[in-house]
């Protein structure tokens, strides 16, 4: 899933992971398009909920920096 992130907690997103984790299905989403390393400065959601099937992808420019885009 590719979707906007934010930095607030969302229940019923939570809720849909453990969901998805109860059947058996990963989920992958995008981690933005700032360019912020999302292990520092803050919470961004969707990619700090910790439920064991989420993974958190990003995507990096020629120069292997996080990309803007």
């Amino acid at each position: 899933m590719s979707l906007a992130g934010g930095g607030a907690f969302d229940r019923a997103f939570s809720d849909a992971l453990t969901n998805a984790q109860a059947n058996d299905v990963a989920v992958v989403v995008a981690a933005g398009n700032a360019a912020n390393d999302n292990d520092a400065g803050g919470a961004r959601y969707p990619c700090n909920f910790t439920h064991p099937n989420l993974t958190c992808v990003a995507a990096l420019d020629q120069n292997y920096a996080l990309a803007s885009f």
